[in-house]
């Protein structure tokens, strides 16, 4: 009977500490790109080829989508059957290997299992219940065991599980805190270039692998808080002669503040903001051209998701240099890291408004179970001050002709700033 091979993943130094180490229930806090998916994988074959039933969890069906392609690829001839739709490889050897969302968990009740992995596990919604009530006992039957691999989010029961790794009176748990800096196939030059791009805490939780309490995103913001308004004495906003200005503007809707926010860019600093809610829309764009009048800004970047955009075009039409932004999770993730990092690095001072101040100590980044971010105030908050803040920042540094995607506006870009006596950055 000819032989069959298959060639799998040589592990790196850190991987090989873990499988050295490893005990009955083990906890890898990663950091990004530390190679989880190739040890986890390894490590699940390593049993079904043994002729045993495995199985992956993950918090949502998109992210099992690239452990089962990688499995399907290194099994190849040993695969006896599989089932794509239940995401299901059965092994020439007897084995199994079965892939689970764990979006319900309850609906994998029933199973039995020699070794589990959980992976992002940081991210499974109501990770505590999944494991105890659901998970747990499914490995009773053979005695199995259990990996959680994941990045870090906040101080969750994740975190309580790596806690509970590192107890020496709980000696069937281990765990390990293993940055991306362990993986050699990273260059440190990209891990450097990173820490320069990303916000201190986004550095530390997803490059570092650091349990960082929950809360909000920003940091030193009481030190960036220094700016002075640029107001006469009546409080009627006075601008700076031959400096220059972009705005940026949040549209409210319904219960939400419309707010523009002005950013001298000679300075460096936000100078004023306006701050309104009124349902007609026409009332708002008188507010923003009453503004624009005393400005004479360069630009102006504003919201055009839902309603922002027509109002962008009509405006626009009207002779505005105004340009749409708009708003999806990488393009949130792109304005609020840029203002998070400038409050770090202290290059950008904005103004002490009590409502702004508020809503900057409550903005939050949560990591969902896709893996992408999602950028919000905390609980039924307002963010309003915060994305046209971050938007007047944004504005500020990268100048018209990269503020939008589309070729298409930049003549129009240089139309409009003509029209106020500007040139384009």
């Amino acid at each position: 009977m000819p032989t069959l091979t298959i060639q799998l993943p040589k592990p790196h130094a850190g991987q090989r500490r873990i499988l050295d180490e490893q005990q009955r229930f083990n906890v890898v806090n990663c950091g990004r790109r530390f190679g989880k998916t190739k040890i986890g994988l390894n490590l699940l074959i390593e049993i079904a080829l043994a002729g045993y039933p495995v199985a992956w969890f993950a918090p949502s069906y998109r992210t099992l989508l690239e452990p089962w392609r990688e499995a399907l690829k290194l099994l190849g001839p040993l695969i006896a059957h599989k089932n794509t739709s239940e995401r299901r490889i059965e092994l020439i050897t007897g084995g199994v290997i079965e892939f689970w969302s764990l979006a319900k968990a309850d609906n994998i009740r029933g199973r039995k299992y020699k070794r589990v992995l959980l992976d992002e596990a940081a991210m499974v919604p109501h990770l505590k219940a999944a494991w105890e009530e659901v998970i747990s006992p499914m490995l009773a039957d053979m005695r199995g065991d259990a990996w959680f691999f994941s990045t870090p989010k906040g101080k969750n029961y994740f975190h309580d599980l790596f806690v509970r790794g590192q107890d020496a009176t709980q000696p069937e748990w281990m765990s390990w805190q293993m940055p991306t800096a362990t993986n050699p196939f990273i260059s440190p030059d990209e891990i450097e270039t990173q820490r320069r791009q990303l916000p201190s805490t986004a550095f530390e939780q997803e490059w570092l692998a650091q349990f960082l309490a929950d809360g909000g995103l920003f940091r030193k913001i009481s030190e960036s808080a220094i700016a002075v308004a640029q107001v006469d004495a009546a409080g009627r906003p006075a601008p700076i002669l031959n400096h220059t200005y972009v705005f940026g503007l949040d549209w409210g809707r319904e219960n939400d503040y419309t707010v523009i926010s002005v950013v001298d860019t000679t300075a460096g600093e936000q100078v004023y903001v306006d701050r309104f809610t009124e349902v007609d829309y026409e009332l708002q764009k008188g507010r923003l051209i009453a503004l624009v009048d005393v400005f004479k800004p360069l630009a102006i970047l504003a919201e055009a998701n839902n309603m922002g955009g027509p109002l962008v075009e009509s405006l626009r039409n009207s002779g505005l240099p105004i340009q749409p932004f708009w708003t999806s999770n990488s393009s949130k993730k792109e304005i609020i890291d840029g203002l998070a990092l400038a409050m770090e690095q202290g290059s950008f001072r904005f103004l002490p408004a009590a409502v702004q101040l508020a809503e900057l100590r409550s903005f939050e980044q949560t990591r969902l179970p896709s893996g992408l971010w999602r950028y919000a105030a905390s609980g039924s908050g307002h963010d309003d001050c915060v994305i046209a803040l971050a938007l007047s920042h944004y504005a500020s540094v990268n100048g018209v002709a990269q503020l939008v995607d589309n070729p298409i506006y930049r003549e129009q870009i240089a139309e409009t700033a003509s029209v106020w006596g500007n040139s384009v950055w």
